[in-house]
């Protein structure tokens, strides 16, 4: 939604903003200062969301059932999976 509340608050504090989707990131002329991305989208969008980042060397920081990358529990595992490209944020269960 163009007009959320959420984009309008960033956009304030001086973060570029897209209603877009990774689509809409993609086109930024800052894209090659992204590091990582947290995808809070569905599986089917995930899998192609990853597929357009991780040509670039974007990390992707996976918050939808898709389970591209090893999963990981920050307080048990992170440091195993420092290096993965995509991990599988376990954020409840």
């Amino acid at each position: 939604d163009p007009a959320s509340d959420g984009l309008a608050r960033a956009a304030r504090f001086g973060f570029e903003t897209t209603a877009e989707g990774v689509d809409g990131l993609l086109r930024s002329p800052r894209i090659d200062e992204i590091g990582i991305v947290f995808d809070a989208t569905s599986a089917g969008a995930h899998r192609a969301n990853e597929a357009k980042l991780r040509p670039l060397g974007i990390r992707v920081i996976d918050l939808t059932p898709a389970a591209i990358g090893p999963y990981v529990v920050p307080a048990v595992n992170l440091e195993e999976h420092l290096d993965a490209p995509n991990v599988n944020m376990v954020t409840c269960g």
